[in-house]
């Protein structure tokens, strides 16, 4: 593992990374004011100029990116404020003791109270102005065990759980569900040189791992947990909660002794770790945190919003079987889609060895291709309240199922491919889009022929030329990450490769042997005025099933 270190002006209190112009921005929040990171390559980790609010920043930390809204959230003296993408500063809610923040991905911050954990929606709060109507509501089944506190708070994307540490323990849990001691214990362990207090930490899984002073949690994109412990950075990976030392000095004194550490992954895959008034980087190898939108603001254009509303669901889960007889069951938007008069309102579709069952309205509401199938001369008269996709997987299609009823891609880096090729199956293109946007994200050196390969085996043109430019800019890096990807490349796409390979020459030849940093920045350019357009064609490029 690298490590680097770059100076700060005074001591950092919160890293973020949000999306930003087509590409990513990292933000370093110095208390009462925040300036942008630059980490385009190793050699360039620098603080930029510092960013212009509108509004007011006093002691500004804990910082935490919200893709529903498209805000930073952060604590600031005993409130949280957001920074939304115009970088207006509002106040959200007013608590006590907050220590710590997390988010959800799908609308919803959890804050760490001292003994207690709460929540916070923010999924109704407008994209951007003045965030109301927000409420802290105590979450369930979150009081920290006798005499500890919370400390620091994470959530695990990939597995859809809460984290949350005291000071010498780690605990995780689904939301509204006790949370578990995974590592460590509820006090600290007795350990001492000759009557001198010495350091508590030991490696180890669960209850064997023991903690000095936990500062600071941080879940990785594959839900690994990176530990601010006095001053080194643990690892714990699950299954098996087994606990490992990184690096035995990391995390500045100051960090630990003010009780606050702040991890980010910057989406290069480095780990940056403030100490004093420093940075420190290591890496590269982290994986980012996805910053994919959830709910209703992440769907393509012309898609309806999402999740359904509570008032809406009556529609789909009382339609009669005649289709008449309520208003609900009768003729609305979707209510020609869901079968003859002895349809049944559900239809059971099967997955290899699975069944599920949806409601035929929610179906063709969401989904172009049931919206077809249920209308087709022949299904619609039948009545039939069946049918099968043979080739698809169960698991991807249960997915995509639960973004038909609730808005939510819970999709693991692994499942990226599968779940878009399905969607575009289903002719769902603001989701295959979305998914789409997810993969170029997560795409690294040691990936990008493949993911290059499948894109254009699926004629997801807008993605191929992005992948393109990541080649291009990357050559050496790719070349150093899969040596034998090259060889892939031209054995299964020559075409593809010669096109790569041009590509390559015109991002070199920029101006002889002067010409490379030109030729970078001229790529950059041409890659964010892609990014800007390749989504809006996406969704018209997605193959039918």
């Amino acid at each position: 593992m690298q490590s680097y270190e770059k100076p700060l002006p005074k001591a950092a209190t919160g890293i973020v990374v949000r999306p930003y112009r087509g590409s990513f921005q990292a933000i370093v929040f110095l208390g009462n004011e925040i300036a942008e990171l630059h980490w385009d390559a190793v050699s360039s980790f620098s603080l930029g100029q510092r960013i212009s609010v509108v509004g007011c920043l006093a002691c500004a930390r804990r910082p935490v990116y919200e893709p529903v809204t498209d805000s930073i959230y952060f604590i600031d003296a005993s409130s949280i404020l957001r920074l939304d993408s115009q970088n207006f500063v509002s106040p959200v809610v007013v608590g006590e003791d907050m220590r710590a923040l997390a988010a959800d991905g799908a609308g919803t911050l959890y804050v760490a109270l001292s003994t207690r954990i709460a929540k916070v929606s923010v999924a109704h709060v407008p994209r951007s102005g003045p965030a109301t109507g927000c409420v802290l509501v105590e979450a369930a089944n979150s009081t920290a065990p006798p005499e500890t506190a919370w400390s620091s708070l994470s959530y695990d994307f990939a597995s859809g759980v809460l984290l949350a540490a005291t000071r010498h323990a780690v605990y995780r849990g689904h939301p509204g569900t006790r949370l578990e001691m995974v590592a460590g214990s509820s006090s600290r362990p007795q350990s001492s040189i000759f009557g001198a207090p010495a350091s508590a930490r030991a490696d180890g899984c669960g209850s064997d791992a023991t903690f000095d002073d936990i500062t600071g949690i941080l879940c990785d994109g594959d839900g690994r947990l990176y530990i601010a412990d006095g001053t080194a950075l643990r690892e714990m990976s699950s299954p098996g909660y087994h606990v490992h030392t990184l690096v035995a000095n990391c995390v500045g004194v100051s960090a630990r002794l003010c009780g606050n550490a702040y991890l980010a992954i910057l989406p290069s895959g480095w780990l940056a770790v403030p100490a004093d008034s420093t940075i420190k980087m290591l890496g590269p190898g982290f994986k980012p945190l996805p910053l994919s939108k959830q709910g209703a603001s992440r769907l393509g254009p012309g898609l309806p919003p999402l999740p359904v509303p509570l008032s809406e669901m009556a529609k789909y889960l009382l339609a009669s079987p005649g289709g008449g007889g309520t208003e609900a069951g009768g003729s609305g938007s979707s209510g020609g889609h869901d079968g003859g008069p002895g349809a049944s309102p559900v239809l059971t579709i099967r997955v290899g060895d699975r069944a599920f069952v949806a409601h035929r309205a929610l179906l063709a509401d969401r989904c172009e291709f049931f919206k077809r199938l249920l209308a087709r001369e022949g299904f619609a008269e039948s009545g039939a309240d069946e049918m099968a996709l043979p080739e698809a997987d169960p698991d991807v299609f249960g997915l995509l199922l639960g973004w038909v009823y609730w808005g939510v891609l819970e999709v693991p880096d692994h499942l990226l491919r599968p779940t878009a090729e399905l969607a575009g199956r289903l002719l769902m293109p603001g989701v295959c889009a979305e998914l789409q946007e997810r993969l170029l994200a997560a795409v690294t050196p040691a990936t990008a022929v493949g993911d290059l390969l499948w894109a254009e085996r699926h004629s997801m043109t807008g993605l191929v030329s992005e992948l393109k430019g990541f080649f291009a800019r990357r050559l050496g890096e790719v070349v150093a990450a899969a040596p034998d990807a090259l060889d892939e490349l031209t054995r299964e796409s020559p075409a593809l490769a010669a096109e790569l390979f041009r590509a390559v020459g015109r991002t070199l030849g920029g101006g002889g042997g002067g010409g490379g940093a030109e030729a970078d920045a001229e790529a950059s350019r041409r890659g964010a005025a892609r990014g800007r357009s390749w989504r809006a064609r996406a969704a018209a490029e997605v193959p039918g099933f």
